[in-house]
C-alpha cells in the first residue's frame, strides 16, 4: 500500500513539474509577451520585405478601424536628397491602450530591399532591431501610452542617388493589458517618398509642364511639350493615391478628397513635382 502511495505521489509530482516547464517555455505564455515589451523581435513592420506585422506574434484584429496610425516627415514631403538625414515620426492615436509598441523600416520600392541608414535619436524610448534595419520601442518608457496614444521619432539617412522611390512602413501594437498575446489590436501605416535632390520650386523650373485648373475639383489638365509617361499623386502623408501610366491630357480626380497634394510627372529623362490643391 505504501509503495502504491509513493508511486502515485511520484507520478503527480512529475506531471506538475512538466506542466510548469511547459508554461515557462511556451511561446504564447506571458513570459514571451513581456519579453517583447523591450522591443520587437524584428521583421514585423508589415512591409513587402518583412511579410508580417505585429499580429504575427499578437493575436488580434489587423487595422480594426478604431484608431489611426501614421508615419510622417514634413521634410520628406517633396522627396529626399541622397545622403541627407531626415527626422521621421511614427505614432498612433485613438486607442484605449496604456501600453503601445511599434516597429518601422524603410524599403526601396523597386525591389523591397532595406535602404538608407536608421539613426536612434532617443535611446531611452527607441532602439534598432532586425540587424539595424528597423526601429522599435525600448523598455517600459517606450511603450507607455498617454490617453491611448503613443509616438516616437528617429532619423533616417537617405541612400545613394539612383535608388528611386522608397516607402517607410510601420506596424503598431495596442495591447489590452491582459498579460498575454491575445486580444491586442494591430495597426499598420506607410509613407511613400520620392527621390528628389533639389527643392520643389527648382524642380518645377526645369520643364515647362502645366497642371490646371489649380485648385481643381473633378478634372486635372496636363499641358506639356514633352511626353509624360507616368503620373503619381501623393497626399500630405506621403501616401500614393493615384498612379497613371501614359496619362491623357484630362485626368479624373473627383474621387480624391479636398486638400493639398504633390503630383509627380515623369518620363525616361526626368521627373518633376508640382503642388496641387483639390477643392
Amino acid at each position: 500500500m505504501k509503495k502504491n502511495i509513493l508511486t502515485v505521489f511520484g507520478l503527480t509530482s512529475f506531471f506538475v513539474i512538466s506542466i510548469f516547464a511547459l508554461t515557462v517555455v511556451s511561446p504564447s505564455s506571458s513570459t514571451s509577451a513581456y519579453a517583447n515589451a523591450s522591443g520587437s523581435p524584428g521583421s514585423r513592420t508589415g512591409s513587402p520585405g518583412d511579410l508580417s506585422s505585429c499580429n504575427a506574434c499578437h493575436a488580434g484584429i489587423l487595422n480594426p478601424g478604431s484608431a489611426i496610425a501614421t508615419i510622417t516627415s514634413a521634410s520628406l514631403l517633396s522627396g529626399y536628397t541622397p545622403g541627407q538625414t531626415y527626422t521621421i515620426s511614427a505614432g498612433i492615436t485613438g486607442t484605449t491602450s496604456n501600453k503601445i509598441g511599434f516597429e518601422a523600416t524603410v524599403e526601396r520600392d523597386l525591389n523591397n530591399a532595406k535602404t538608407g541608414s536608421l539613426i536612434i535619436t532617443d535611446a531611452v524610448r527607441t532602439k534598432t532591431t532586425n540587424f539595424g534595419n528597423a526601429v522599435t520601442h525600448n523598455s517600459t518608457a517606450g511603450t507607455t501610452a498617454t490617453a491611448g496614444a503613443n509616438a516616437w521619432t528617429f532619423d533616417w539617412t537617405a541612400p545613394v542617388a539612383g535608388t528611386g522611390a522608397v516607402t517607410i512602413y510601420g506596424s503598431f501594437n495596442a495591447t489590452n493589458g491582459n498579460g498575454s498575446t491575445s486580444g491586442d489590436q494591430v495597426y499598420t501605416a506607410s509613407f511613400n517618398v520620392i527621390e528628389g535632390g533639389v527643392g520643389i520650386d527648382e524642380i518645377n523650373s526645369i520643364a515647362d509642364i502645366k497642371l490646371y485648373p489649380n485648385p481643381a475639383k473633378s478634372y486635372l489638365h496636363i499641358s506639356s511639350n514633352d511626353r509624360v509617361e507616368n503620373m503619381k499623386i501623393y497626399n500630405l502623408k506621403g501616401q500614393q493615391v493615384l498612379d497613371v501610366n501614359e496619362p491623357q491630357m484630362l485626368i479624373n480626380i473627383e474621387h480624391l478628397p479636398a486638400g493639398m497634394y504633390f503630383v509627380e510627372l515623369s518620363n525616361t529623362n526626368q521627373a518633376i513635382v508640382k503642388r496641387l490643391m483639390i477643392q
